[in-house]
């Protein structure tokens, strides 16, 4: 058994206007908010995301989250996964679910073993 990784892109109900861009052209960021609006209209979930990337192991997984971010395809969410080490994060934390998981396991055997 091995490792499993899901990489998911889902809507973020993160508000755009605010969080998308913030340049000293408010021109320009209005433009660049319609676009997102324009595309999230037409479907296009990319248009402003939340990654989700989610390690398994048998029945633990554990997932780490990446949001606000406008992107142009399941390509650029990829890169937006190597870039920020989220394979990696989602590993550590489905090996400390595992640990805590052991560590309760280990607890019960020892009250098991005190009950008379």
């Amino acid at each position: 058994m091995e490792i499993q990784y899901k990489i998911e892109a889902e809507q973020d109900d993160t508000p755009i206007l605010g969080n998308l861009c913030c340049t000293d052209d408010p021109e320009q960021d209005t433009k660049e908010e319609n676009e997102v609006f324009r595309r999230l209209n037409n479907g296009d979930i990319y248009a402003w995301c939340l990654i989700k990337v989610t390690a398994s192991f048998g029945r633990f997984s554990y997932s780490d989250y990446l949001g606000g971010n406008s992107l142009k395809d399941e390509k650029e969410v990829e890169e937006q996964v190597e870039y920020h080490g989220m394979k990696q994060e989602a590993r550590l934390g489905l090996i400390e679910e595992i640990k805590q998981a052991n560590a309760e396991y280990l607890e019960f055997i020892s009250l098991l073993e005190q009950t008379p």
